[in-house]
């Protein structure tokens, strides 16, 4: 601020603010509001500062004309980081949004996965099964999906329920109209069978973490492949 020394809001020592000159009142909320931000922004990249803060050494000055009835109005418009990373349900959901606008029946297979993710996450001695239950699941919903609404073929729904009746011919038919990889095929019907061993047999099998993991990337390939979504 320049002007006379009379209109300055600076004590007498000219060492600090006069915190109660009309001066600084005038101005008094603008500044706080800016700090205010401004140290939300600093706490939040605190860990960041490295390559979000520091590498930025350039700048220009904006000077603002304060008209007492703007006072307090006019915050400095710098996006505020969010206070905690997405989670991935979260940030495939946000990816595929114009996808789910073209080919809605593509947002259960997504949110699927996302669900699928966030019970991996969480400390459940049976979390294996009920990942690897959803995953299949999703799998075959997701070839459903491909052969109804996503190639010139028209299955009738007679025809969808005598294909489904078999993990092999389901694979077989989407083998017909899109090139998938042969270990994805085999992985996925040697994982369908292990499903139904769980849910069909007497015993109680194991899944392992690594079969979760496999599972995974090979659903994840094939519904990329048929979709073109982003995971």
């Amino acid at each position: 601020m320049t002007g006379l020394p009379s209109l300055m809001p600076w004590n007498s020592s000219k060492s600090g603010i006069n915190w109660s000159h009309p001066v600084f009142m005038e101005i008094r909320e603008r500044i706080f509001s800016t700090a205010k931000r401004f140290s939300t922004i600093s706490r939040r990249l605190k860990n960041e500062r490295e390559t979000a803060v520091f590498p930025f050494v350039t700048g220009a000055i904006k000077e603002f004309d304060f008209q007492r009835s703007q006072t307090g109005k006019e915050i400095i418009n710098l996006p505020v980081p969010r206070g905690r990373a997405k989670k991935y349900s979260e940030r495939i959901f946000d990816d595929n949004k114009e996808l789910f606008a073209k080919k809605p029946w593509t947002r259960g297979i997504v949110e699927a996965i996302g669900v699928a993710d966030f019970i991996s996450r969480r400390p459940l001695s049976t979390k294996n099964r009920i990942v690897l239950l959803l995953l299949d699941s999703t799998f075959e919903i997701s070839l459903k999906e491909f052969l109804v609404h996503q190639n010139s073929k028209y299955y009738p729904d007679e025809e969808i329920a005598k294909i489904f009746k078999s993990r092999k011919k389901v694979l077989d038919e989407v083998k017909l109209l899109v090139n998938l990889r042969q270990s994805d095929l085999d992985l996925a019907y040697h994982y369908a069978n292990l499903r139904n061993k769980l849910v069909h047999e007497r015993a109680t099998v194991d899944i392992l973490d690594e079969d979760v993991q496999i599972y995974w990337q090979v659903v994840e390939r094939v519904v990329k492949k048929l979709f073109k979504v982003k995971l």
